[in-house]
């Protein structure tokens, strides 16, 4: 019975070689695609040194021409091969020579392992070796040399080899299969059932299944993740992969494989996504109090009897920010305890500005005041790490519990740093956010004040002319009596006349109440058209003073939306437009209003003749405390706020433009504002 090697040799995760003695390629396996990048016929007759660096081929090449000179072997040579995509490959790599049977060097075989992410090379499989060389021995002097390639690819191999005799059921585990699991050579036995008590039980009847659909023909090849059992209780996740052997008579006798264990692979791919889930947090504006709890899990799900928690650091005090897995009681004490030099890991860290690591807080000083908060709850170690702002504010602190006295192992030394960096990214997002709420919130109020200041302006306007009227119709009325040639029919039309004054006036505060009225600030259904006839009622008075012209055209269309802050939107473009039609000359003073519906928007456009917005204001003109009128008479915050309410409350958004039109004839330059409403 025969054994072909090559598929092994071709799919091994490592680069197998031949030179000749000019270091020209004469064979390479497929491994160098995924190594260097380059499909095997493109370096085929070159030689390694052509894809180095100036100084490696010097160093290297020099060094093989002293190993072809003495027909030596060379074994775990360190190398910087140029990938084909221009980055660095570092290479280990192992050669030996070949000589023919005139006792010639005829050339160099080997193996190349990349060591760039890992520098171990763990050698095995003596016992499958053995086996191997038996076969060796009577094979054809070709078959020598496939079994001299593979040689060298399962002794640089960290992979765990099986062999499984399908007619008999013994499988060979070599070493390195064993240790993966933690076990000792000794301690497996070699059979099927083996591999069937350690396959954890949401696996292997579907691994089994694979196999034997790969048996029969029904698949082309054999690749599969296994979570196994390790000897200490922890799950493995291997990559297994195999080949088929078949007798002369095309039965399938043996299934010969390779396990990977890729647990670290699969752990580092479960933290990037966990991380990108809370950036994706982060990002989306989630309370930070849900970031933190995720970023606490994340960390726990990575150590197994970890425990973590984040606190803030506000007025020289922390506070409880995540800590999904802390005792709810712990959560609370510490809860407002203020920092200082020996207040715990968290409290002592904040304070320093420095990583403290606490082995036993039992026994540590810095613990004496505190530990009867943690005692009770099984904590027994405690590491923080300050939590630090992009400008080395402290902002508070991530610690790591254990339930056991510890020091953090490499690894958890990295994740307390890089908690605390993640947590940071959320703390000063979270603080520069409040910030701004704290900003919004005073910019709101001063823009109520100008309203308010607004509303007052037009009522006094609104209020002025029916005023005059009651007073000069009162005065008269009383010197005509004191006269005494007031008449009946004259007294009934001065009451008339005030009386018609009066309902105005109250007319007039119906239409303000209906403005300032927290009714109109729900969602309701309105006409475009009653909104604007409602603004205009508001804001006329000072509109027809001022000898401004104002031109209609608004389709008829309804909305749902809030009534009263869209008025007041339109109030601030209105008064824009008054105030910057007061300081021009133009004889005709003009404000458009034009409304129409298209597609699933609704536009509202006011625009004046009033000569436009300079072209290097256009830009700033929606930003807080921007204004080209002089500081007597704007503050800068009516356009950012209509904008504000427009994409927060409305739906909607603004956008400004200078505008060219004609008018009867005339050509004219202004400003036009375009609202527009989602329908």
């Amino acid at each position: 019975m025969q054994f072909d090697y090559k598929d092994l040799i071709e799919n091994s995760s490592d680069l197998v070689w031949e030179v000749d003695t000019q270091g020209k390629y004469t064979y390479l396996n497929s491994a160098v695609k995924d190594i260097l990048g380059y499909e095997k016929e493109e370096l085929l007759g070159k030689s390694p040194f052509d894809i180095m660096p100036e100084y490696e081929k010097l160093k290297i090449s020099s060094f093989f021409d002293e190993m072809v000179k003495n027909k030596k072997a060379f074994k775990n040579i360190e190398n910087i091969n140029i990938h084909k995509d221009g980055y660095e490959v570092v290479l280990e790599t192992t050669g030996s020579p070949i000589i023919n049977n005139f006792d010639e060097l005829v050339g160099y075989r080997g193996i190349d392992r990349d060591i760039s992410e890992k520098k171990k090379i763990e050698k095995e499989l003596e016992n499958l070796n053995k086996k191997l060389q038996k076969i060796v021995d009577e094979r054809t002097v070709e078959l020598k040399k496939v079994i001299e390639r593979y040689d060298f690819a399962v002794k640089g191999s960290s992979d765990g080899l099986w062999d499984w005799d399908l007619e008999t059921n013994e499988v060979y585990y070599s070493p390195r299969w064993k240790s993966m699991l933690g076990y000792e050579e000794c301690e497996l036995e070699n059979h099927i059932d083996t591999w069937k008590k350690l396959a954890h039980k949401d696996y292997k009847d579907d691994v089994l299944s694979q196999v034997k659909e790969y048996i029969e023909g029904n698949n082309t090849d054999f690749e599969t993740e296994i979570k196994m059992h390790h000897k200490n209780g922890s799950i493995v996740t291997v990559l297994s992969r195999a080949i088929l052997v078949k007798d002369d008579e095309d039965k399938a006798v043996r299934l010969v494989g390779t396990h990977v264990d890729i647990s670290e692979r699969k752990k580092t791919e479960e933290f990037i996504r966990k991380t990108n889930n809370i950036l994706e947090m982060i990002a989306k504006g989630n309370l930070a109090s849900e970031v933190y709890n995720e970023i606490a899990l994340m960390y726990e799900s990575r150590h197994p009897g970890l425990r973590c928690s984040l606190l803030e650091l506000k007025d020289g005090k922390l506070l409880h920010g995540g800590a999904p897995s802390m005792p709810q009681e712990y959560c609370l004490a510490v809860n407002g305890l203020e920092i200082g030099p020996n207040i715990g890991s968290c409290g002592t860290s904040t304070y320093t500005g420095q990583r403290v690591i606490v082995e036993n807080i039992e026994t540590d000083s810095k613990w004496n005041d505190i530990k009867e908060f943690a005692l009770p709850h099984g904590m027994r170690s405690c590491w923080s790490e300050p939590i630090i702002d992009s400008k080395g504010k402290v902002l508070g602190a991530f610690g790591m519990y254990y339930d056991y006295p510890s020091l953090p192992n490499e690894e958890e030394s990295k994740d307390l740093l890089s908690a605390a960096r993640l947590a940071s990214i959320v703390m000063e997002r979270d603080q520069s956010q409040k910030r701004i709420n704290r900003d919004q919130k005073i910019i709101s109020e001063q823009n109520k004040l100008s309203s308010m200041g607004e509303m007052i302006a037009n009522i006094a306007h609104q209020w002025r002319q029916p005023l005059s009227v009651i007073s000069t119709v009162a005065s008269g009325m009383k010197i005509q009596k004191q006269m005494g040639i007031l008449k009946d029919n004259e007294f009934d039309h001065y009451m008339d006349t005030i009386n018609e004054s009066t309902q105005y006036l109250s007319k007039t505060i119906d239409d303000f109440r209906g403005f300032l009225n927290p009714s109109n600030n729900r969602l309701k259904k309105f006409s475009i058209i009653e909104i604007i006839d409602k603004t205009l009622k508001i804001v006329s008075t000072q509109i027809l003073d001022n000898d401004i012209e104002i031109i209609k055209n608004i389709e008829k269309n309804s909305l749902v939306s809030l009534e009263n802050e869209l008025i007041q939107v339109i109030i601030n473009l209105l008064n824009n437009a008054r105030d910057a039609l007061l300081n021009i000359d133009n004889k005709k003073k003009l404000i458009f209003i034009n409304s129409y519906k298209k597609g699933n928007s609704l536009y509202i456009e006011i625009f004046d003749n009033a000569g436009g917005i300079k072209k290097e204001y256009l830009s700033r003109i929606f930003e807080p405390y921007f204004t080209t009128k002089h500081k007597s008479k704007g503050t800068g915050i009516g356009l950012y706020m209509s904008q504000d309410i427009l994409k927060t409350l409305l739906n909607g958004d603004i956008s400004v433009e200078n505008n060219v039109f004609s008018k009867d004839g005339i050509e004219y330059l202004g400003a036009k504002f375009t609202i527009k409403l989602d329908i």
